[in-house]
């Protein structure tokens, strides 16, 4: 509290242009200005060595300023840390401590990119022509600032082969391409650089101009030109001359400290006699089983790979199997996406098949919502439960559960896709973008806040019986209710989602995990579970019953009454493959 009022003084007079750097209050402009300049700055003491003088203030430079304050919220970024460290027993202490430490991170990346020239369009520029598309990305992201920008820039590039060699992408542009800022209102040019993307659009909320890449100019073909020569004149030394360069090195390497031998190699630190055996690998090392093929691979959980396979429509294993790399080639060539003639995934491919981003860098998101918000989303199952039988007879259900959670759930979900004029509530299209990505589960409890909160702000006042609306077919509502369901594609039952479970047994299938296709078996749970909801009314007519090989797509092609004309609601399709003429 007292060190930071004069630090973020000091931070902001340093955000301006190189205003400051006087060596003394002479060399100002007017008596009055220095001397205001002076009482607001830090003084640095310097004593000469003429006799008689005295030690005076002086005014440091910008650089050795940032380079002071940097120092200062460094140290404060230890000090907090040291106490996060110390376990306090208030929780509410721990929480806002490491809040703390997060902003003091922040505010020392956002520094030392001063220093290093990154506050100014330098960076900027190097970090565009580097990759528009993953700068582009990052810049549009929830939450991005200007101090995270080169970190996600540089993560969505993990995986990707940055050394000066060959015709990449980014080497190509780096030599024949200019980035040139286009001032806001003007009208960009047309890209001129080889393949280079659509121009940036700037954005106000990071202070970056509209960005466009420009050339070759007869500039980059002389020095293009220059380098081949040089490469041409080493490639003609000749495998002698290099030889023998190499050689010199290696005598060089052989006056330091000799290498282990293979017995030395062997035998690790600590054990001999009386040391502690154990058979864990070095820290750090590889894992022995590990699918990843890179360190952006390495980085993502089993949900963030789930949600990867969901979005390529690949059995959702959580592993990088063969059959995810190979739906992973052709969408993101659909998307646009550079992955180097590689089968590897990276951040921008990620970004852009899933529409989220990884757990691992979920600070860059902040779609997730504010903390109150996430706090109150951990009450959605209570307050659903509360409201479980107002929704029941709102919606004119007969005798659906009204206690069991995936009862409520769907209860939940159906109340949001029959209420899209209500306030704050998502639209169809944006649920099931939801779904897809699976940030809508079966878990209420780890919905989004944008999905939780309109549902919190439900009220049972708001509740009577019969007064929601439902689908013109009303069977439609058991299977619009269960949107967001996923398999675990498991084939063991026990180890599958129940919801999927039950489908399958609908169909017969009672022994089977949720790695079955279970399409017409979900279907024969919908009929069942609408049939069963209406048992011993008369006003609404009941669905026939599903057929007897309910579990097969292709067996619902005669199920029901034919009807001619274009489909309405309510209608049961059968698709069928052309090669096979089987149904999916």
């Amino acid at each position: 509290m007292q060190l930071l009022p004069p630090l973020r003084k000091e931070v902001k007079s340093l955000r301006l242009p190189d205003s400051f750097e006087v060596q003394g209050a002479a060399q100002a402009g007017s008596a009055a200005s220095a001397a205001e300049a002076a009482a607001s700055q830090p003084t640095v003491t310097e004593c000469k060595p003429a006799k008689g003088k005295q030690c005076g203030p002086k005014l440091g430079s910008r650089d050795d300023r940032l380079r002071t304050a940097h120092a200062c919220v460094s140290g404060l970024v230890g000090w907090v840390g040291m106490a996060v460290g110390a376990k306090p027993e208030d929780a509410a202490l721990v929480s806002g401590l490491r809040l703390v430490s997060k902003s003091l991170n922040e505010a020392s990346d956002a520094l030392q990119e001063m220093i290093e020239g990154a506050g100014s369009n330098l960076l900027v520029n190097q970090l565009y022509r580097r990759d528009p598309e993953a700068f582009d990305a990052c810049a549009h992201l929830p939450g991005m600032t200007r101090a995270r920008l080169r970190s996600c820039v540089d993560s969505a590039m993990t995986g990707q082969i940055s050394l000066p060699i060959g015709w990449t992408g980014r080497n190509v542009r780096e030599t024949f391409c200019e980035v040139v800022k286009v001032p806001k209102g003007a009208v960009a040019p047309a890209p001129g650089c080889w393949g280079s993307a659509e121009p940036f659009n700037g954005h106000d909320g990071l202070g970056i101009s509209g960005l466009v890449l420009t050339g070759p100019t007869f500039a980059h073909y002389f020095f293009a030109f220059l380098g081949l020569l040089v490469t041409a004149l080493f490639a003609a030394l000749g495998a002698p001359f290099w030889f023998d360069l190499l050689g010199r090195f290696v005598k060089m390497r052989a006056a330091g400290t000799p290498p282990q031998t293979q017995d030395q190699k062997a035998t690790p630190p600590g054990a001999g006699a009386g040391g502690a055996g154990g058979g864990a690998s070095p820290s750090g090392g590889p894992e022995p089983f590990s699918d990843a093929r890179n360190d952006f691979e390495r980085q993502l959980t089993i949900a963030d790979k789930m949600a990867l396979q969901t979005a390529l429509h690949v059995t959702a294993t959580g592993v990088l199997d063969e059959a995810t790399r190979r739906a992973l080639v052709p969408r993101a060539r659909e998307l646009g996406v550079e992955l180097a003639n590689t089968d590897e995934l990276s951040l921008l491919a990620f970004l852009k098949i899933t529409n989220k981003m990884p757990a691992a860098l979920a600070q860059f998101d902040s779609r997730n919502g504010t903390d109150a918000a996430k706090q109150a989303q951990g009450d959605l199952v209570v307050h659903i439960d509360a409201l479980a039988q107002k929704l029941h007879d709102a919606f004119d259900f007969k005798s659906r559960q009204v206690k069991e959670r995936d009862e409520q759930r769907a209860f939940a979900m159906l109340w949001l896709v029959r209420n899209q004029s209500s306030s704050g509530v998502p639209s169809l299209a944006e649920l099931s973008t939801l779904a897809r990505d699976t940030r809508i589960g079966r878990n209420m409890q780890d919905w989004p806040a944008e999905v939780a909160a309109p549902l919190l702000a439900l009220t049972a006042d708001k509740l009577s019986p019969g007064n929601l609306k439902r689908a013109d077919a009303k069977w439609l509502d058991w299977a619009l209710g269960e949107l967001g369901q996923t398999q675990a594609s498991k084939d063991r039952r026990e180890e599958s989602n129940p919801r999927v479970v039950a489908y399958l047994e609908a169909a017969g299938f009672a022994q089977h995990g949720d790695n079955t296709d279970w399409c017409g078996a979900f279907l024969a749970w919908v009929v069942n579970q609408y049939n069963d909801d209406l048992h011993g009314t008369v006003s609404p007519k009941l669905l026939p019953v599903p057929p007897a090989s309910a579990g097969r797509a292709q067996a619902w092609g005669d199920w029901g009454d034919e009807r001619k004309g274009d489909p309405e609601q309510g209608d049961v399709v059968v698709l069928y493959r052309d090669r096979f003429k089987d149904s999916f």
